[in-house]
C-alpha cells in the first residue's frame, strides 16, 4: 500500500468550554492523509482546567499555541481553529508568521486588529454574556456537556487583537462556513468572499462541525494543506 505524501503539521485549536479532545474524531483521517495533528489544549480548558481563573485571556490562550509551536520546532504548520479557536489561531499567526503556511477557521471569528470576540457578536448577545459575567465574578459559568468543562474568563473573549502589521499575504487562509449554525459567521463569509487570499468553504453542518461533518471536515484540511506554497 503507497504511503500519503507527507503534508506536514497541523495545529489545532479548540474552542471555549472545549478542549484538545474535541478534535479526536478528525485525528486518524489526518494521519491517514498524511498530516500530523497536534491538538493543543488551552489554559484554563480539558487537562488544564485548574487554570482557569479571571486573568486567562486571550494572549494566555495565543501564548499555549505559540509556545508549542516553538518547543516542538514545527515549521510550514497549518494552523486550525474552531469556534472561539479562531481568535488565539489569529493572535498566535501573528506571532509566528515564518512558521505558518496556511490557516483554517472552522466555524470561527476572524478579527481584525483591535477586534476582541465579543465585537464580533451581535450587540444584544454580547450586552447579555458581559452582564452574565459580571455576575459570576468575571467569569462565564461552564455549561453542562459530556465532557467537563470549566469556567471561562470574560477576559478572554473581551481582549483585543494586538497585529504588529498586517498579516503576511499569500498565506492560503479558509473560512468553512457551517450553514445550519446561524449568527454572526454568515456576515464574515460575506464580506470574506472574493477578499485576496481568502476562500469561504460552505458545509452543511451545525456548529460542532467536528462531529457532525468529520469526514468532509478531514478533506476539507488536507486540501487546504495541500494548497499551502510548497504543497502544489
Amino acid at each position: 500500500m503507497t504511503e500519503p505524501d507527507p503534508l506536514g503539521d497541523a495545529v489545532l485549536v479548540h474552542g471555549s468550554f472545549s478542549s484538545d479532545r474535541s478534535w479526536q474524531p478528525i485525528l486518524d483521517g489526518l494521519l491517514a492523509g498524511g498530516m500530523t495533528p497536534h491538538p493543543i489544549c488551552l489554559p484554563g480548558h480539558g487537562r488544564r482546567g485548574d487554570e482557569a481563573g479571571p486573568t486567562i485571556d486571550l494572549h494566555a490562550h495565543a501564548g499555549a499555541v505559540v509556545d508549542y509551536v516553538r518547543h516542538n520546532d514545527l515549521h510550514d504548520v497549518l494552523l486550525v481553529g474552531h469556534s472561539y479557536g479562531g481568535m488565539p489561531v489569529t493572535q498566535a499567526w501573528d506571532q509566528i508568521r515564518d512558521r505558518v503556511a496556511a490557516v483554517v477557521y472552522v466555524d470561527a471569528g476572524v478579527a481584525a486588529h483591535g477586534q476582541c470576540q465579543l465585537d464580533l457578536l451581535d450587540d444584544e448577545v454580547a450586552e447579555a454574556t458581559r452582564a452574565v459575567a459580571a455576575a459570576n465574578g468575571d467569569m462565564l459559568p461552564s455549561p453542562e456537556r459530556d465532557t467537563p468543562t470549566y469556567p471561562l474568563a470574560i477576559a478572554a473573549l473581551s481582549t483585543p487583537v494586538r497585529l504588529r502589521g498586517p498579516l503576511p499575504t499569500g498565506v492560503p487562509r479558509t473560512l468553512v462556513l457551517a450553514t445550519g449554525n446561524p449568527g454572526y459567521h454568515h456576515r464574515q463569509a460575506d464580506e470574506l468572499r472574493g477578499t485576496p487570499d481568502w476562500t469561504v468553504i460552505e458545509i452543511d453542518s451545525g456548529h460542532n462541525v467536528i462531529d457532525d461533518r468529520t469526514d468532509e471536515l478531514i478533506d476539507i484540511l488536507l486540501t487546504r494543506r495541500g494548497n499551502a506554497p510548497g504543497h502544489n
